[in-house]
């Protein structure tokens, strides 16, 4: 243990010895007349015992040190009424720890009793920060003192000698557990994002203590509490603070009390809502805390949480009740729920959608999954990805399993991992690679759902392993023309005309260098989390397209004009406008003769990949009005907004002839 004290003659020590034998007695503390009094006394005695060199620790040379120990824990200190004397309590009951070290001067239940106390004081620290007053100062000192002095091994301690020993007190070593989880718990949640540095400092230091105080193998229960926060992710939705004032602003009456017409009222309704969002994005403090403490204890708890996600993905039953950690994506769980009783139709769940109100109320798609296996494990490859070594061979295991929910959440979780723009592990794991590229076949349409959305998304950020992101467009082209649900093949569509839209243009270094960067981005963030596109459209074979193209022949209305739309679009972004670029320069009097040339220099490569799409637009003007009255329509407009670029600007009373989207809707 390192010495946090001064040695005797750098403190001056010897006035303080004077005084010592009267402070450190039970009886200072009982003399004092009042809660002033009391609290008075209890600082002195913190300061006393925190003034002590380190070579004078020995508990024999202070006499009265066992009785104001024992009187720390009375009743009628610990859990006293006031919550001032009770803190100052737990403080002097962290420098008698110290003190007593290694062995603390209570009995076993006692010193549970003194770590439930601290615990609650510091719940109280996340509610503060340093311009808060002396209160925040003895808080931090509480948790300084879990840091430096490590005082949490001593429930370590606790729990290993009720463990080895056949004759402990039933329960106990349950309670000294529990207590420790506690205590873990708290410490991540009380740091803020308004605390200094420090305090995370600090929390994640006194965590650590308690991890690597352990021998053998660390409890699913303190895992538990790590790995919760991880699961959250390191952004979650918090209540936005500007929401609640601004609703009171707009209170009926406002700070008056008057009351309001009938023409305030309506004013206010015509009026735009100026309310701030109900709820904010903000940085998870626990998250950033619990990665800390995992990387810095890798070694030790590199084989004990591998061995948890595993019995979790599997469903083993001992390790599934050891925890309360989910084991049921939070998507599935949504689609699989029971119908309500009053016959409502259930919502279709959005992808990555958490069933909470938070989740309802986040605009975005991609949102944290909560605490499950799923969630855990993405999380885990940022922080710590060697402890996924032998998960991902798990949940590769897991993609056959007859149970949907549990091959549904790992398809899932693979699709994340090997489509995460800092991970190799497609790579590294090829066997576990392409017996998720299997999961394109599954019998289960929303888990190819899923399949196709995870598809797209691995060639957008992964589109430099060209071989790998061969094998994806395989999958996709087969899905595209083989699956027989409409709406797989119809989201299969629409993805893949989205991401070859949204790739970067030939001879840009993104696709925000033209005027269609705008639509390109919207499109590649409603595929890829909203991250900027910088993938080429080389990545797309030339044979994904042609499944797209065949499509156009399909039985499906809907597919058969989504399919001649999108293609159409990615025709004019990627070949008209790129070698067209140079007649565009030149403006309104280039001569016809040198666009031909233009047109007679094109690219053989490009020439086999788009040439073709016109053709199979204009094949569509020869079925009748009959078998499909709206696309007639659809193809004219097609040929006068995108092949021609025209840029007409529809009215909004123009029916079928309203602007088309970037892409295929």
């Amino acid at each position: 243990m390192a010495s946090r004290r001064a040695s005797s003659s750098s403190k001056g020590g010897g006035g303080k010895k004077g005084r010592a034998p009267d402070v450190l007695s039970a009886e200072y503390l009982e003399r004092a007349a009042n809660k002033n009094e009391l609290l008075r006394r209890l600082d002195s005695l913190t300061e006393t015992l925190s003034s002590l060199p380190d070579d004078d620790l020995d508990p024999s040379s202070h006499p009265g040190l066992p009785s104001v120990s024992a009187a720390l824990v009375s009743p009628s200190i610990l859990r006293h009424r006031d919550p001032a004397v009770r803190l100052r309590a737990v403080l002097a009951a962290c420098e008698v720890f110290y003190v007593y070290a290694p062995e603390p001067p209570w009995e076993a239940s006692e010193v549970l009793e003194i770590f439930g106390a601290m615990i609650r004081q510091l719940g109280n620290l996340g509610g503060t920060n340093a311009g808060t007053g002396e209160e925040f100062g003895r808080y931090l000192r509480i948790l300084e003192q879990l840091s430096e002095v490590k005082i949490g091994a001593v429930l370590v301690d606790l729990i290993r000698t009720e463990r080895g020993s056949s004759s402990g007190t039933k329960g106990g070593n349950c309670d000294a557990l529990e207590t420790l989880c506690d205590l873990v718990r708290t410490l991540l949640n009380c740091v803020s994002v308004d605390h200094p540095p420090e305090v995370a400092a600090h929390a994640e230091m006194a965590i650590a203590a308690c991890v690597e105080e352990f021998e053998g193998s660390v409890p699913p229960g303190v895992l538990e509490e790590l790995l919760a926060p991880v699961g959250n992710g390191p952004v979650v939705w918090a209540t936005n603070p500007a929401f609640a004032g601004g609703k009171r602003r707009r209170s009926p009456g406002g700070s008056s009390g008057k009351k309001r017409g009938k023409k305030d009222e309506a004013s206010d309704e015509s009026a735009p809502s100026s309310l701030p969002p109900p709820q904010i994005q903000q940085t998870n403090p626990s998250y950033l805390v619990a990665a800390r403490v995992l990387r810095r204890c890798e070694d030790k708890l590199s084989s004990p949480v591998a061995a948890l996600l595993n019995g979790l993905l599997t469903g083993d039953p001992n390790v599934v009740g050891a925890t309360s950690l989910s084991t049921v994506d939070a998507e599935a769980a949504a689609f699989l729920a029971p119908s309500p009783p009053s016959g409502r139709r259930r919502r279709k769940p959005e992808e990555d959608e958490s069933p909470t109100l938070a989740s309802h109320l986040a605009p975005a798609k991609d949102r944290n999954e909560g605490a499950n296996v799923y969630g855990i494990s993405y999380e885990l490859h940022r922080i710590a990805p060697q402890m996924l070594t032998t998960v991902i061979g798990t949940a590769s295991a897991e993609l056959t399993n007859a149970e949907l929910a549990r091959r549904w959440g790992a398809a899932k979780l693979l699709g994340r991992l090997f489509g995460a723009r800092s991970s190799d592990i497609a790579g590294r794991f090829g066997p576990c690679f392409r017996e998720w590229l299997r999961r394109s076949y599954d019998p289960e349409p929303k888990v190819r759902e899923t399949m196709v959305k995870y598809l797209v998304r691995f060639i957008a950020s992964q589109h430099a392993r060209t071989d790998l992101c061969a094998d994806v467009n395989e999958a996709l082209a087969t899905i595209i023309l083989r699956d027989p649900q409409p709406d797989v093949r119809l989201l299969a569509i629409h993805q893949v005309c989205d991401l070859a839209h949204s790739a970067v243009v030939p001879g840009s270094t993104s696709s925000s260098n033209d005027d269609d960067g705008d639509a390109a981005n919207t499109a590649g963030a409603n595929n890829n989390g909203g991250n900027r596109r910088t993938h080429p459209i080389s990545v797309i074979s030339t044979d994904l397209l042609l499944a797209v193209g065949n499509r156009v022949s399909s039985k499906n209305r809907t597919e058969r004009r989504d399919a001649v739309t999108g293609l159409a679009q990615i025709y004019h972004r990627h070949h008209v406008r790129h070698r067209l670029r140079y007649v565009q320069e030149g403006g309104d009097d280039v001569a016809v003769d040198e666009i031909l040339e233009v047109w007679r220099d094109a690219n053989g490569r490009d020439e086999e990949k788009f040439g073709w799409i016109p053709g199979r637009v204009f094949e569509c003007v020869s079925l009748s009005d009959a078998s499909d009255p709206e696309l007639r329509g659809r193809v004219f407009q097609i040929a006068d907004d995108v092949l021609l670029g025209t840029s007409r600007k529809a009215e909004p009373s123009s029916g079928s002839s309203a602007a088309l989207s970037p892409t295929s809707r």
